[in-house]
């Protein structure tokens, strides 16, 4: 009966919580376009990634409309980033010509920080 007791303890207490594993991948962003991450978060994610192309990355936080051009990343350079409540994190591919490579990992509100590529954004 215990043993029943604490599993249902255990399946009420982690259906409760945020997706905290993660979400990992590697994208390719054409020339001059940008991949976007976030938006729809209910609450704070952390990224963290590596430029794993031959193009500098622009990495650009957008908190309620807002802008903000945070730091150029270099080939084989990594970066972290915490992203607030619906904010969107922004890999900017510096080339308008050269394809950009890059890997990223989301922890957090992953299973609702929403990903995509996006050819106009800041």
């Amino acid at each position: 009966m215990r043993k029943v007791t604490l599993i249902a303890l255990a399946a009420i207490i982690f259906s409760n919580a945020p997706a905290m594993a993660g979400i990992s991948a590697n994208n390719k962003i054409s020339g001059g376009d940008a991949l976007l991450i976030g938006g729809t978060q209910p609450g704070w994610i952390d990224i963290d990634g590596q430029n794993r192309g031959e193009t500098d990355l622009i990495l650009i936080i957008n908190n309620d409309g807002t802008a903000k051009t945070l730091e150029t990343i270099a080939p084989g350079q990594r970066f972290i980033q915490a992203v607030p409540k619906n904010g969107v994190f922004v890999i900017r591919n510096a080339s308008d010509v050269e394809a950009a490579k890059v890997y990223w990992h989301i922890s957090g509100y992953s299973d609702l920080a929403n990903a995509r590529l996006d050819s106009e954004s800041d």
